[in-house]
């Protein structure tokens, strides 16, 4: 009997040794999947992040552009404005000091 008994212990060892590899193994191959969906996530948060970063970015920059090409305006408005008001007042005086000279009639 003590042939017999071992050869059971030895099968039950042999047993019990193959559901550990297995569970091992599926456990191993949980975790490795797990491991690559984190890795992934991580990846499209990156992206994401990296895609925040250039809107914000693109943003600030037509940002600057916007308030550049409103103070350009702004100064060519107020250059035009300054023209505007002079043109009257200098073609008025102009008008104003030829009608005052006494004009010279011809003899």
């Amino acid at each position: 009997m003590g042939g017999k008994t071992s050869r059971t212990v030895h099968e039950i060892v042999e047993d019990s040794m193959y559901i550990i590899r297995q569970t091992n193994h599926a456990t191993y191959q949980r975790s490795r999947s797990a491991r690559d969906e984190v890795h992934m996530k991580l990846m499209e948060l990156r992206q994401l992040k990296q895609e925040m970063l250039q809107s914000t970015e693109s943003d600030t920059q037509r940002s600057h552009v916007f308030e550049s090409f409103q103070k350009t305006v702004g100064k060519q408005k107020q250059e035009l404005e300054e023209q505007v008001d002079g043109f009257p007042n200098n073609k008025t005086q102009e008008a104003a000091k030829a009608l005052e000279k006494p004009q010279e009639t011809p003899h």
